[in-house]
């Protein structure tokens, strides 16, 4: 057993720790979760999000601005909801259906990850292929990309991930500036389309169903 780790581990040293360069790169600040998880007010945490939003490099969103990411969060896990249950769960919605629903609305492709976040990812792609197949379409997994340090996330409310370049016109309307907001704005849209899709394929496979 140990010497398998170690070969896996040596596989995942060299095959994931390359980021990827032909892509888009975007830092989502996760807020919305963190609240959701801690149940601390917004202004414990509010400082640390500032703090963030001031050093991290890139495009940085935050969650709280594509509000459709906790809807389709929420919708993943009401799908395993057990009807006959006593009481509701603490939590909803686990790291993987969050996981899951940034990477279908956001359309990313890659994400960063540490070790022991690997079995979460592996349980979102999971989530991932079946809602391609509510919608009859092929979806990418994603694919990990290695911290170096490897076990700890630098900042644990930030999810850096990359994905296929937008279209040109939503490339021209970045300006180094204000790239942030205006990324947001972009990626806002993207969810709007990408959940309404959505819904109405579920919509459509359950109106089927009945007949």
């Amino acid at each position: 057993m140990e010497e398998w780790m170690g070969d896996r581990q040596v596989a995942i040293d060299s095959t994931l720790t390359e980021r990827p360069q032909a892509l888009w790169s975007v830092a989502l600040v996760t807020d919305v979760q963190a609240l959701s998880a801690a149940y601390r007010p917004y202004a414990q945490v509010a400082p640390q999000i500032a703090r963030l939003r001031q050093t991290e490099a890139g495009h940085v969103v935050m969650e709280s601005a594509l509000p459709e990411i906790r809807c389709l969060a929420m919708l993943l896990a009401a799908g395993r909801l057990d009807e006959h249950c006593p009481r509701s769960p603490n939590h909803f919605a686990d790291d993987a259906d969050w996981l899951a629903a940034r990477a279908f609305l956001l359309g990313v492709t890659h994400v960063e990850v540490t070790l022991g976040q690997l079995a979460v990812l592996e349980q979102a792609n999971q989530r991932l292929l079946r809602l391609g197949r509510r919608m009859s379409q092929d979806r990418c997994v994603l694919q990990p990309v290695l911290r170096a340090s490897g076990s700890v996330p630098s900042q644990p409310m930030v999810l850096r991930a990359w994905g296929a370049l937008p279209p040109a016109g939503e490339l021209s309307a970045l300006s180094a500036s204000d790239a942030g907001t205006q990324l947001s704005r972009i990626l806002r849209q993207r969810c709007r389309v990408r959940l309404a899709g959505l819904m109405a394929a579920l919509s459509a496979g359950n109106k089927n169903g009945a007949s």
